[in-house]
């Protein structure tokens, strides 16, 4: 087996005019650039090697020493310098490299051809890689991206660009087979597709080269290695069917009685108009055992329309054939002495071959320069039609591209200082520029600072400074005091001495209600979910206090009583409301099927939503109770302040999920019961205090939750207290005005037989309070008087029968009298 395999891969510029130019013959002229300037590369052969934007060549990865895989990147700067300038690219770059390689596939695509595209290559364990690597040289920062697609491991291959976003793949060895596969990657969606193939394929090879001839739409493949390791000398013509590649021929030309390159592989070649340009590799075995490795000097043109080859020749060159047995003096070039493995690119009219080996298999460094000998403008410069001249770019904008028709704009970040500029030049870090066409960079303002190449300074992170300084590449770190704050203890206690009162407040109202049960106004409201209202009330305040001092059993304590709070007060409401709704908008028919909603069984309900909360606390208080939280406020450049306050977690949003649920049913059971007749308007009451509720605590709990400093615990207070003392205003309040009105009526008359008469009939427990009952003939039972012009309500007491149990027929028949002297105050 083929001790040592070298291998090769050819790369190439995209035409730059799209007329069919007939070439029959090119006179080179050669130069050797051997004291390069710029950054040291170290010598190789077998790298991937390809024309940026048309000007700059790229070089990658490629063997160094025997068996030493390089993954550098340099860029060949052909116009910089007499002999032009190489700059390492590798510590510009950010993010992963790609592994060190040999033998890859390289090509450049997108517009000006600004983005390479890296596949396969031999890895430092001598295995083949299949991964694909990105790396768009417009954008900064620069840096390699790896695609996630494989389309089979391989070295050896060529990988060629046929639009500005597809690349085609061709043959590659993988260790043990040689492939003749045609494959076709999208740089823009980053995936490959298989064309279908209309004939029979190129034989399967490695080390040739496939150049895209654009103006007759084809892909030359030219040479190789293949089967039983024999060089081959085929021409084959890949012609797509469609621009995306769907399906495609190959014709073979006939080379029979013509003069040809001979056969070969790892040599180089790049289109030209209508032509291939081909030159160097290694070629057949020699009939001569000695002379069984044959290092090729020679370059060739084949013109693509007539498919015929051309011998070129050099000015002031020798083409030399040498072996590995017969001494040859070795030279400083790739065109000069016999080389393998050499990569080539074209700029404008200049062709330069980089590195390769030579007879004794010693890596080179040289830069030969192929002069093709046609006139370009240089990069820099645009071309003039109207005058057939050359003009230099004006400062602020530029050229990449060698025969150029217009200037390009620096981009934000970047400049051009000078006229003739083919490059923009990079503002350094401490300046800027946030336009386009620039030909100065800004400084920075103080306390700012900016990185190379920025279009925006950014403002210097808290504990640093730029010293009153303008221009900064980085701010200086600051010995910052952190001083450990509360909110103002006259605040807090304040917000304590509030809470207290409020609670207080609300436990007296809660002792009113259950002395004032037997009165009508409290009768009508359901007493018992009357007191539950003001138990929530009095939780939901005594949060506040609990919290007088911050830390961890404090914050967990104040969660529990805020949310069960919140059950007992809201709930309560919630199912008072859902009874109104469920019989002042239920059709006759559907109430007498439902079973009684008695306060038994709202109780229970309101029973689960609580227990549902308890639940919740507990599983929250073993598995993550709340911890102190440390709140910063940046006072100024050294000063910061910070603040304790009881973290919000997960668990925390998650109980306010469960009761944001809760509130918007409210809100619509509060639609739902909207115009029900109710005595002392109790039914518009709750209304409005379930549209306060959910107002005020989603509001204030997003507010608190986006300040930075103590306020949050002035938030959370404020919230508390605005919600539940509105619901306790409006719940409350009219009953208690009423009673009062009473008391006072009942001083000057002496007695009150409307609103507080012991001799009421007993309330049923049909609906949970006092009703109007009609039996089934129309009579009423129980009522003392029908409604009042002032809009006091009848007395609507429910009377029991002699089995403790309500006419229920008898409720609907009065529910759907409207218009007589039915009020809904007791079912509230």
């Amino acid at each position: 087996m083929y001790g040592r395999i070298y291998l090769a891969t050819a790369f190439w510029a995209l035409v730059l005019q799209s007329a069919v130019v007939q070439i029959t013959a090119i006179q080179l002229s050669f130069s050797a650039f051997n004291e390069t300037a710029g950054d040291w590369v170290a010598p190789r052969e077998g790298h991937g090697m390809v024309t940026l934007n048309h000007s700059v060549i790229a070089l990658f990865g490629g063997q160094e020493d025997r068996y030493m895989m390089s993954n550098d990147l340099f860029f060949f700067y052909p116009n910089m310098g007499t002999q032009g300038t190489w700059k390492s690219i590798n510590t510009d770059l950010t993010g992963p490299l790609p592994p060190p390689r040999y033998h890859p596939a390289l090509t450049a695509a997108g517009k000006s051809n600004s983005i390479l595209v890296l596949h396969g290559g031999m890895s430092e364990d001598l295995s083949a890689l299949d991964d694909v690597w990105i790396l768009d040289t417009a954008k900064r920062p620069m840096g390699w991206q790896f695609v996630n697609e494989t389309v089979g491991a391989r070295w050896g291959h060529s990988l060629t660009t046929v639009s500005e976003d597809l690349v085609v793949l061709f043959g590659g060895y993988d260790g043990t087979s040689f492939y003749n596969d045609i494959r076709a990657f999208n740089v823009t969606t980053r995936q490959w597709h298989t064309p279908t193939t209309l004939s029979a394929k190129p034989f399967a090879r490695a080390w040739h080269t496939a150049s895209w001839v654009a103006s007759q739409g084809a892909l030359i493949v030219v040479g190789g290695q293949g089967l039983d390791w024999m060089r081959l000398v085929d021409v084959n013509h890949i012609v797509p069917k469609t621009t995306e590649w769907a399906a495609m021929n190959v014709v073979f030309p006939n080379m029979a009685g013509t003069e040809t390159p001979g056969p070969r592989c790892e040599h180089y070649a790049f289109p030209y108009f209508d032509s291939i340009v081909l030159g160097g590799g290694v070629s057949n075995v020699d009939p001569d055992p000695r002379k069984y490795r044959v290092f090729k000097t020679d370059h060739w043109l084949y013109n693509v329309t007539t498919q015929t080859f051309s011998h070129l020749s050099i000015d002031n060159v020798q083409e030399i054939d040498s072996n590995d047995i017969v001494p040859v003096a070795r030279h400083n070039d790739p065109i000069t002495s016999p080389s393998v493995a050499a990569k080539a690119s074209r700029v404008g009219t200049s062709l330069f071959v980089v590195g390769g080996m030579d007879k004794f298999w010693l890596q080179m460094d040289t830069v030969a320069h192929l002069s093709l000998g046609s006139d370009s403008c240089e990069p820099g410069t645009v071309y003039i039609n109207a005058t057939k001249t050359c003009e230099a770019c004006p400062p602020g904008s530029f050229s990449f591209t060698a025969g150029a028709t217009q200037c390009q704009h620096a981009p934000a970040g970047y400049v051009v200082k000078l006229n003739g500029g083919w490059e923009p030049e990079a503002c350094p870090a401490g300046t800027f520029t946030s336009d386009t066409g620039s030909v100065s960079c800004v400084p920075c303002p103080a306390e700012t600072y900016s990185d190379s190449a920025s279009s925006t300074c950014k403002a210097c992170p808290t504990g640093t400074t730029t010293n009153g300084q303008t221009g900064a590449a980085q701010c200086t770190f600051v010995n910052v005091v952190y001083r450990q704050m509360e909110v103002d203890q006259t605040v807090r206690l304040a917000m304590t001495v509030i809470a207290a009162l409020l609670a207080t407040l609300s436990a007296v109202i809660g002792v009113v209600a259950f002395v004032q049960r037997k009165s009508k106004v409290f009768i009508a409201a359901s007493p018992t979910f009357l007191y539950l209202i003001a138990v929530g009330a009095v939780l939901s305040y005594l949060a506040v206090p609990v919290r007088f001092s911050v830390s961890s059993l404090s914050c967990m304590a104040s969660e529990w009583l805020n949310h069960v709070g919140f059950g007992l007060l809201f709930g309560s409401l919630l199912f008072k409301a859902y009874r109104v709704g469920l019989i002042f908008k239920s059709k006759p028919h559907k109430l007498m099927s439902r079973s009684p909603l008695t306060d038994r069984k709202l109780f229970m309900y309101l029973s689960i939503l609580v227990s549902v909360l308890v639940c919740y606390l507990i599983i929250w208080t073993i598995v993550s109770p709340v911890r102190v939280d440390s709140i910063s406020q940046t006072i100024d450049i050294s000063h910061v302040d910070e603040y304790l306050a009881c973290e919000q977690g997960k668990l925390q949003i998650g109980i306010l999920g469960v009761e944001l649920a809760i509130l918007i049913w409210g809100v619509y059971v509060a639609l739902r019961m909207r115009g029900t007749p109710s005595a002392y308007n109790e039914a518009q009451y709750i209304g409005l205090s379930i549209y306060n509720f959910l107002f005020v605590c989603i509001s204030l709990e997003v507010l608190q939750r986006t300040v930075v400093t103590g306020a949050s615990f002035i938030l959370y207070s404020v919230r508390i207290f605005v919600s539940v003392t509105g619901v306790i205003g409006l719940i409350f309040g009219p009953k208690l005005v009423k009673v009062g009105f009473n008391l006072a009526g009942s001083s000057v008359k002496g007695s009150d037989s409307d609103d507080n008469s012991d001799s009421e009939p007993s309330a049923s427990k049909a609906f949970g309070g006092p009703s109007t009952i009609l039996r089934s003939g129309g009579h009423p039972v129980g009522m003392t008087r029908s409604t009042t012009s002032g809009g006091a309500a009848p007395n609507e007491s429910l009377a029991r029968n002699n089995a403790g149990s309500t006419n229920i027929g008898s409720v609907v028949a009065a529910g759907a009298m409207k218009s007589a002297t039915i009020s809904a105050q007791e079912i509230s």
